[in-house]
């Protein structure tokens, strides 16, 4: 759940939906590294939370 709640809080204010500053300092070193990565747009898109449908 922080990560994902890390991963919206890295995109830009006009398109989060929601915002989480503590969020990261959940996750370990890999996970921070990669919501560091994905403010980059190439890696954004292999990291976006938009295929996440857990009840699909």
């Amino acid at each position: 759940m922080a990560l994902f709640r890390a991963l919206e809080t890295s995109r830009k204010a006009t398109d989060r939906l929601s915002t989480d500053p503590y969020s990261i300092s959940f996750l370990d070193g890999g996970l921070k590294l990669l919501v560091k990565v994905s403010k980059i747009s190439f890696f954004r898109k292999l990291v976006s939370t938009d295929w996440y449908q857990p009840y699909a």
